[in-house]
């Protein structure tokens, strides 16, 4: 088998390199990004919204037609039905909306097209 790396001269036959072929799959691959829907979100009582991230991944995408008016980190809150949302990350939609995650979880907000 030869690998080739644009910009790179090709290489000879030889035995078979896991790290090799791990860096020449790594190329090849994009990511997986969790998408979620605002409008399919269920708020509580008082309009909040908690996301835990049980699967670690690092990154959520967000698609949502209602605009962001505010972003911030809870210092201390608890939410109405019970959930403690301390130290998570939050986004204020104009509708009044207020969805909480975890800080250590990137949210990307996508408006639908």
């Amino acid at each position: 088998m030869t690998v080739t790396t644009p910009g790179r001269a090709p290489e000879p036959d030889r035995e078979p390199n896991a790290a090799a072929e791990e860096t020449v799959d790594q190329q090849h691959t994009t990511p997986l990004l969790a998408e979620l829907h605002l409008a399919d979100l269920v708020a509580d009582a008082a309009g909040e919204i908690v996301l835990f991230n049980d699967s670690r991944l690092p990154t959520l995408v967000l698609v949502s037609a209602v605009a962001v008016v505010g972003r911030g980190t809870v210092a201390r809150h608890r939410t109405v039905s019970g959930e403690d949302v301390s130290g998570f990350r939050y986004v204020r939609f104009e509708d009044g909306r207020v969805l909480y995650y975890p800080a250590d979880t990137e949210l990307l907000i996508r408006t639908p097209r």
